[in-house]
């Protein structure tokens, strides 16, 4: 494509071997567009904006230094995406960015990326102008009850908080039957006062050096203070898993008074095992009765982090290992059927006192407690 140019209905299907966007050409396309290419290349300072209904059948996408925006509903058909340069996949606002592409390459310069993209109020607006955004955690000065969603299959967007211009962040929903190779940035987080999206992940091989994050926007300070947002959701699913970057829902924080800190509530981060049905938690979870029963080989809870069990939800497993500080809430009247449950290196697990245990062998080492 020259300086500009229009994928116009009226004269496709389209068909072609290459298909290059470059030099910062202007280009726009009709609803319901058929686009076949064997490559299709967006090249720096170009942006290729997708439209509603259009359908791309292209062996591979390569992104170099360039920008594709999603409509969020078009179809996408391709074995390949390559990102790199600084390249960027997004969507518009309030749409789902959602890809089911064999393999998806993301160098370190590059991003997949809903932030900022989600509900300007949404579920988790808080009640007063004074609160932040909820979603996986709950916005600071925001209700108990106005977390929302799966955890384990999350699919939603972030709210706003009380702050002027706040927006929570996107969705992102990526079905890779193949690797997903992340050395950059996917993420969905929130701006002032807003709660971070969701990030779902369902794929053969996740490895790279990337970052996975939908975190809440920090505390909204313009004319009047806004609670910071709550963390959104993240779930990755894999068969083989050797990503060595981060992956976080974290909660946004603020001073009030320019001295303490103040953080709204982290969201919820699981790692699923498909392979072996495991599940590995080492930040922020909360098991959902929503989003039960589970049942799982072996749960591990681990590196500090904060797990809470809704009251009635339900949980079969192997075994569970909570360990290197981590903490464990029960509450009401929850069950836990678990041959094997060990508890080490400083944990904890509290209690409600009411709920159902069936524990074959408990072990209680490394100055770790129970209590209720």
């Amino acid at each position: 494509a020259g300086s500009s140019w229009r994928f116009q209905k009226n004269d496709g299907p389209f068909n072609f071997k290459h298909i290059f966007v470059s030099n910062g050409a202007l280009v726009t396309m009709d609803e319901e567009v058929s686009i076949t290419s064997d490559e299709l290349i967006v090249d720096k300072g170009t942006s290729l904006p997708l439209s509603k209904g259009s359908l791309f059948t292209v062996n591979r996408i390569t992104i170099d230094g360039g920008t594709i925006i999603s409509s969020g509903e078009e179809s996408i058909v391709a074995d390949i995406l390559s990102l790199s340069n600084s390249a960027v996949v997004t969507v518009i606002p309030q749409q789902t960015l959602t890809l089911f592409v064999p393999r998806i390459i993301i160098d370190s310069s590059s991003t997949i990326s809903a932030s900022e993209k989600g509900n300007s109020v949404g579920i988790g607006f808080p009640p007063t102008y004074s609160g932040g955004g909820s979603y996986g955690g709950i916005g600071g000065g925001n209700t108990a009850t106005s977390t929302y969603g799966s955890a384990t299959k999350p699919v939603d967007s972030g709210s706003a908080g009380g702050a002027p211009h706040s927006i929570g962040g996107g969705a992102i929903r990526l079905v890779v039957s193949d690797s997903l190779i992340n050395d950059g940035v996917i993420s969905t987080d929130g701006n002032v006062s807003a709660s971070g999206g969701s990030i779902y992940v369902t794929a053969k091989e996740i490895k790279g050096a990337g970052v996975f994050r939908a975190n809440g926007g920090g505390l909204g300070v313009g004319g009047y203070f806004s609670g910071p947002g709550g963390g959104g959701r993240i779930a990755l699913h894999y068969q083989t898993y050797s990503l060595s970057g981060k992956v976080e829902a974290l909660a946004g924080c603020g001073s009030y008074d320019g001295w303490t800190m103040s953080c709204a509530e982290n969201g919820t981060v699981g790692f699923f095992d498909t392979t072996n049905n495991d599940l590995l938690i080492t930040t922020s979870w909360r098991f959902q009765k929503s989003d039960g029963p589970f049942n799982f080989n072996t749960i591990t809870i681990t590196d500090g982090a904060g797990v809470s069990v809704e009251d009635g939800a339900i949980i079969t497993a192997n075994n569970i290992l909570v360990d290197k500080g981590a903490s464990v809430v029960i509450s009401g009247s929850s069950s836990l059927s678990v041959p094997s449950f060990t508890l080490d290196g400083g944990s904890t697990v509290t209690m409600s006192g009411n709920e159902t245990l069936s524990i074959t062998t408990l072990a209680i080492k490394g100055n770790s407690k129970i209590t209720v």
